[in-house]
């Protein structure tokens, strides 16, 4: 229904079998569909940013999804028709806390690099797995 391939949903199973605790029409379809209509993930990409974090399948779209994907938008102001290839790129983006992760990594950036919020997000673009990295060891 929403483009990934028979085959390797098993495969994806046998990855994160926590997909079967999922509701269809709870977290599995909103979810796919958020990622589809709202961030802007292309459907034929949208198996590859599964397969990289299938968890995000678990993730409540308005508790966690959505503010993530404001924060990014709005606050870093990173233009929606980027946020569908950033996140094919490194789907962990959205996985990560805004509040234990993502807001303190960008303060640190701004305050290391002395740039504005509109300038770490560039960097973020760039290399969306600088919010993997350790704040203490290798940002601050």
């Amino acid at each position: 229904e929403v483009g990934v391939p028979g085959a390797p949903v098993g495969r994806l199973v046998a990855r994160w079998p926590q997909v079967f605790g999922q509701g269809i029409e709870t977290r599995l379809r909103p979810n796919c569909r958020f990622l589809l209509d709202q961030v802007g993930v292309r459907r034929d990409r949208l198996w590859r940013v599964l397969w990289s974090a299938p968890n995000l399948l678990s993730f409540s779209v308005s508790r966690k999804l959505q503010p993530t994907l404001d924060y990014l938008t709005r606050d870093l102001a990173i233009p929606q028709e980027w946020i569908g290839p950033l996140v094919e790129d490194f789907p962990h983006v959205l996985k990560y806390s805004l509040d234990a992760n993502i807001r303190p990594k960008v303060a640190a950036m701004q305050r290391v690099l002395r740039v504005p919020a509109r300038r770490v997000a560039e960097e973020v673009l760039r290399c969306p797995r600088l919010l993997s990295l350790s704040l203490e060891r290798r940002i601050a």
